[in-house]
């Protein structure tokens, strides 16, 4: 199989020069389309089109992807070797986890309104030990300015050598500011889901945080919002035999129309077709697609 998500194409293929977000290494959000067909066989038309729906609400530092899949040996090692009631509670939350950001299973990953209390916790507590790693060497404004996803996989390469032909060059774990501040990839670890769990207070974390995708005009504002997911504008899906396409579903966001008009008093009239494809998209619902006879 083939299988992507704006990641490399070619091992050869470099970073972008000009562009430190869109940055190569260890993690890339497209290793939950590679996890999910090297671990299916035979699949149908449905489980590839729904695919979309699967790792749309996933979240991270890249708009989407599961980052505690490459740190989670390394954290609960470390969180368990100093174990307290509250580490231990938090550990437990995150081994149930479904690794999706949208609370309560599929059924409400169209249109759930809730982040999982587990994906609240990992998302701050991988930020927490991030800053606490390089906030020291970089000083808070510059960290600030670092793309996390870059900052994630240099931090990966001291605690999952495993994964990357490169090493670090720099000792990041200590703090030779602070002799009091952690200086272990361990402690810092530990140190930072401490003052996660401080941060966060008490449950529910996650409740009305799923947010939205906001569709804004220049001159007129919003005209629409989906449930926020890590999606495509415009899925695609296609199967084939021998003589070519055999059934082919789409979905795409707002209408076929952008037509907008100004009424008498004003406000905008929008073409009947502006807003028609809204209910299939928003609903991952494709919408069967004609196919072309030779």
């Amino acid at each position: 199989y083939f299988g992507g998500w704006n990641n490399k194409t070619a091992p050869d293929y470099g970073n972008a020069y000009n562009n430190l977000s869109y940055y190569f290494g260890p993690f890339h959000r497209a290793h939950v389309v590679d996890a999910f067909l090297a671990g299916h066989d035979d699949l149908s038309f449905e489980a590839v089109r729904d695919l979309a729906l699967d790792i749309a609400t996933t979240d991270s530092f890249g708009r989407g992807g599961n980052p505690w899949n490459f740190v989670s040996g390394v954290f609960s090692d470390a969180a368990a070797a100093a174990s307290t009631p509250e580490r231990d509670a938090a550990l437990a939350m995150l081994a149930e986890w479904d690794g999706h950001f949208v609370a309560g299973g599929p059924d409400y990953w169209v249109d759930g309104a809730d982040r999982a209390d587990a994906w609240m916790l990992m998302d701050a507590w991988l930020r927490e030990t991030l800053r606490l790693v390089f906030e020291d060497e970089l000083g808070a404004q510059l960290y600030d300015q670092q793309p996390e996803a870059l900052l994630f996989n240099v931090f990966l390469r001291e605690v999952r050598p495993d994964l990357s032909a490169l090493s670090n060059g720099y000792d990041w774990m200590s703090n030779f500011a602070d002799d009091a501040a952690p200086q272990t990839a361990d402690a810092v670890i530990v140190q930072a889901l401490d003052n996660t769990l401080a941060d966060l207070g008490q449950r529910p974390w996650g409740e009305g945080e799923r947010g939205v995708i906001a569709y804004e005009h220049d001159l007129i504002g919003q005209v629409h919002e989906t449930p926020f997911a890590s999606r495509s504008t415009y899925a695609h899906c296609v199967a084939f035999d021998a003589a070519g396409p055999t059934r082919i579903e789409s979905m795409f966001p707002l209408g076929q129309s952008g037509d907008i008009r100004m009424g008498v008093d004003g406000a905008p009239v929008f073409d009947e077709h502006f807003f028609s494809m809204t209910p299939l998209f928003d609903a991952f619902a494709h919408r069967a697609f004609p196919v072309f006879e030779p």
